[in-house]
């Protein structure tokens, strides 16, 4: 059932259970799902429902059944065979016919009533069902019933599953969680010698990655080496004793390594460099100050001969960075912040971890109940130095929902991935908002899943090489091999700085000079994919809270083609100015069939004190709008007088990009806050007016009066899924695109 508008949702549960009916599932649309205690109370809510329809008559007393108003009565229907299909099960099946003949093995979801006796009452039902069939094979394989979800395995005949979906207790049924086997068992393990790759060219993209060190010496990662030092004032060595580094690195250089291990492809054209940062137990030097350890690496590498413009920092601290901040930004961050500008470099960051692998048997069912929602949770905020204003701060989502099934595993284990479908928010992941609800993490990249496993009365959440990433290990002595796997932040950070050393060579190449980070920031956010809608389970504006702007696509960020034209610009303007900047958006664009995409991504590197009431010294916003005249949209920004009359309205002209630029209320994150700010707007009619325009303003904060001018760079991308228009982009920029710029 639907509810009304305006409805309290915790009053309501209260009516509904007077009148006999037990929530037991609640989605982002308001509708409802009630089981009821026995068939009696479903006729007399069926009764009541008739007699509502009816209308009010007069005389009549008030009953348990009054609580209909507060429901819209056409969307109420029973929960049928249709809804009880999973997933899985639906895409394995042409139209869900089952062979009456098979033998099926199902994992079946049980509607969940709030008490454990309820639930085990549900199972027993099931339990009884199977039972009956028994003489054809049926079996239970294994049960749970925990506190909010109630699970059995079962073996059923084709004839079987159809009753089985006709029981009112039933939720779900699904296929198990498809496993994945490697190629070759164990990549650890290798006897096969791989091939050694090419060294990379000369004067390629590069990338430093401060961290613990690397293992110079792997196969792989030695010949992309371009040089290894080390930062921390006790220690010479520049070698990884402890592996997370040489992890790091291998991800810089390679990037997915699942796929470059089943294609056999290792070669790459990222030069990596390392400075150690941490000891062998991986603690940061207590002697050197972060700031200096930072900035010796910054300016060893900064310059020639190494001209290294990218730096990844995969780890941060400890503590959850909001719980002790108190609104403030951190050192480190603030320090990422002021070298950032100081050198016109790129930092790319790790949202940092929280530890969820558990062998509890109730967290265990928590977190895998949660289908994301306890990302929501305050320990899952964003660690320093993730808070960086203008470092690249990146999360993890999970590329992998498969789970193995190890030696010796019985018939009647359940194994679930956490992260339920591929693309999800990863379940150890941190997320934003930022400082001064600043829009955090800006990107995700795959960090891994992790695996829920029951048998017997035994839960736990742990890793599993099926669903983690595949990384170089730095010990390659005896059985270890070349690989080994682990889950994290760490290794989705260094993903994006590769991407980033892919985009600053290939700006630098084309441009005939080095870019500056802000069109390096614009370009990797004009590149981005949204990540899996999460909306619905976790709250409205959660998809942009634990994944920012989405996963940064390689080929994206790096190319154009005939249906994908990528339009740049570096700009300064005067401080409490704007900008007008009519876009090359060709009539054969508009005239295209199909969805027609517009992104725009700003980023700029305003002075930064942590010690202000805002962070930012300088505040930027965009806006982009359609079929307005040059001259009236420019009186509406233009500073007036009070006897000039009354402010032109442009709002009709606007164009509803996403994300919003306002705050989002229930998670707080804003977008105009950002450094980096990504918006997207899709339409698919043929539109008559052909002007558009996008429109940056700087405004100033605090900046000191001789700051007086912003950088800033602009990346717009127009894209079509059908039709050629870039030839037609080109000619039009051939004639400059006229900007005004005014106060």
């Amino acid at each position: 059932m639907e509810l009304a508008p305006g409805v309290d949702l915790n009053k309501l549960i209260e009516r509904l259970a007077v009148a006999g009916l037990e929530v037991v599932s609640v989605d982002s649309n308001r509708q409802v799902i009630v089981a009821f205690r026995a068939d009696d109370d479903l006729s007399s809510f069926e009764e009541a429902m008739n007699d509502f329809s009816v209308g009010p008559r007069p005389g009549a007393k008030t009953s348990q059944w009054d609580v209909l108003e507060y429901i819209e009565p056409d969307s109420v229907r029973r929960w049928a065979r249709a809804d009880r299909i999973g997933p899985r099960l639906r895409a394995d099946q042409d139209v869900v016919r089952f062979d009456p003949n098979d033998l099926y093995k199902l994992d079946v979801e049980l509607w969940h009533p709030g008490t454990t006796d309820g639930a085990t009452a549900a199972l027993d039902k099931v339990q009884q069902f199977v039972g009956g069939a028994r003489d054809r094979g049926a079996r239970v394989l294994d049960t749970y019933v925990g506190r909010t979800i109630c699970l059995v395995r079962v073996a059923l005949r084709g004839e079987d599953v159809d009753a089985l979906l006709e029981i009112s207790e039933v939720a779900e049924v699904d296929l198990p969680p498809v496993v994945d086997l490697h190629p070759s068992g164990e990549p650890s393990s290798f006897t096969a010698p791989l091939p050694r790759p090419a060294p990379p060219p000369e004067g390629g993209p590069r990338v430093c990655v401060l961290d613990s060190g690397l293992a110079s010496g792997h196969p792989l990662l030695g010949p992309y080496v371009g040089d290894a030092s080390s930062v921390h004032s006790s220690i010479t060595s520049a070698a990884d004793l402890h592996g997370h580094g040489t992890a790091v690195a291998g991800a810089a250089v390679f990037g997915d390594l699942r796929r470059r291990l089943e294609t056999r492809d290792f070669d790459s054209t990222i030069t990596v460099f390392s400075a150690r940062m941490l000891d062998d137990n991986n603690e940061l030097d207590d002697e050197k100050l972060v700031v200096n350890q930072i900035r010796e690496a910054v300016e060893r590498y900064r310059e020639p001969p190494f001209s290294c413009r990218v730096f990844n920092i995969a780890f941060g601290e400890r503590e959850t960075f909001i719980a002790k901040s108190r609104g403030r930004q951190g050192i480190w961050a603030e320090v990422l912040d002021i070298l950032a500008v100081e050198y016109d470099v790129v930092f790319v960051v790790a949202a940092g971890n929280v530890p969820v692998i558990t062998s509890n048997a109730e967290e265990a069912e928590r977190l895998v109940v949660s289908a994301g929602r306890h990302l929501r949770e305050p320990q899952h905020r964003l660690v320093d130095p993730a808070t960086s204003a203008l470092a690249v701060t990146v999360g993890a989502i999970s590329a992998r929902a498969q789970t193995t099934t190890p030696r010796g595993a019985g018939a009647d284990d359940i194994r679930r991935p956490v992260a339920p479908n591929s693309g999800d928010p990863a379940p150890f992941t941190r997320v934003g908002p930022g400082v001064f609800d600043a829009l955090k993490p800006d990107f995700v990249d795959d960090g891994g899943n992790l695996t829920w496993s029951g048998f017997g009365s035994f839960r736990t959440v742990h890793q599993d090489e099926a669903n983690s990433v595949l990384l170089l290990n730095n010990q390659m002595s005896g059985l270890r091999g070349w690989f080994r796997y682990d889950v994290g932040t760490s290794y989705a950070a260094p993903r994006v700085a590769r991407v980033a050393a892919l985009v600053e060579h290939r700006l630098r190449v084309d441009l005939g000079r080095p870019p500056t980070s802000n069109l390096v920031r614009a370009v990797l956010g004009a590149g981005a994919v949204s990540a899996n809608d999460v909306d619905e389970h976790c709250g409205s504006g959660a998809t942009v809270n634990m994944t920012g702007y989405g996963r940064v696509d390689e080929d994206f960020a790096l190319w154009s083609s005939e249906r994908r034209v990528v339009l740049l610009s570096e700009e300064e303007l005067p401080l409490d100015h704007f900008a007008m900047f009519e876009l090359p958006v060709p009539d054969e664009f508009m005239a295209l069939r199909g969805r027609k995409h517009l992104t725009a991504a700003v980023a700029y590197d305003p002075p930064t004190r942590a010690r202000r009431a805002e962070y930012l010294g300088v505040s930027l916003d965009f806006n982009m709008y359609r079929g307005i005249d040059q001259d009236e949209l420019f009186e509406h920004y233009r500073t007036r007088r009070r006897d000039e009359g009354v402010v032109p309205k442009v709002d009709r002209y606007k164009l509803g990009m996403t994300p919003g630029a306002g705050l989002n209320r229930e998670f707080r994150w804003n977008r105009s806050r950002s450094t980096l700010q990504v918006g997207r707007y899709s339409f698919q009619r043929t539109q008559k007016d052909n002007k558009w325009w996008l429109v940056v303003r700087v405004r100033r904060r605090w900046a000191p009066q001789e700051y007086e001018n912003q950088r800033f760079a602009l990346a717009v991308v127009l894209e079509a899924d059908e039709g050629d228009f870039y030839a037609r982009v080109q000619a039009q920029l051939r004639a400059r695109s006229r900007t005004r710029i005014r106060r």
